[in-house]
């Protein structure tokens, strides 16, 4: 008997592959005066090569 594989399709489509970005801790509000600078405190993991400035 042959041997068949299903699993490869499977494991080769995007949506197994690829991880998507995603925000590592709860989202909070920060009040700021307009005009003025804000720091986000923030946690962003599976960014790949990209960046958060």
């Amino acid at each position: 008997m042959p041997f068949t594989s299903y699993m490869a399709p499977f494991l080769s489509s995007p949506a197994v592959t690829s991880v998507r970005p995603r925000m590592d801790n709860d989202v909070h509000n920060v009040t700021v005066i307009e005009g003025h600078e804000a720091i986000l405190p923030c946690v962003v993991n599976n960014l790949g090569r990209h960046q958060v400035k």
